[in-house]
């Protein structure tokens, strides 16, 4: 569905071809050009390593980091995981805003508001992260009436 909604400019940065200029022996090679490859690459970047070269065999972010239709939702992760995981994703979320902010947005990052109804209620106190917001079934309803 990203890819429908997806400008054309943006699919074209995510299939740019290999331009002639790019290094063939470059001092850092990051194979993938998902999430985890691109920050990788950026890392190095911004480390001074020299020559860094993304390989990616299909279209950037067209793996496991677009088929999640590229959403990011850590803190959905604190109903069924650790509380270290959830930590670890909510760390490489932020990371993830600011490097998209470093380059001026080139990464999509944008805030979605969702309504996801759980089969459950929560427990009291159930803390899902700054994000989220637990609201009751009359809420629910005035937020979406559909």
């Amino acid at each position: 569905m990203w890819r429908a909604c997806a400008g054309d400019e943006t699919l074209a940065a995510l299939s740019p071809g290999i331009p002639h200029h790019v290094p063939r022996r470059p001092d850092v090679l990051v194979v993938g050009g998902g999430m985890v490859g691109l920050a990788t690459a950026a890392s190095c970047v911004r480390a001074g390593v020299g020559e860094v070269v993304v390989l990616e065999r299909d279209e950037l972010a067209s793996g496991a980091s677009g088929g999640a239709a590229a959403i990011l939702a850590p803190d959905s992760h604190a109903l069924t995981d650790p509380p270290a995981f959830v930590g670890f994703a909510r760390t490489s979320f932020r990371h993830w805003r600011l490097l998209d902010q470093e380059w001026d947005g080139a990464l999509g990052v944008e805030p979605l508001q969702s309504l996801a109804p759980l089969p459950v209620a929560l427990p009291p106190g159930t803390d899902l992260g700054p994000a989220v917001d637990i609201v009751d079934g009359d809420t629910a309803r005035a937020l979406e009436p559909e």
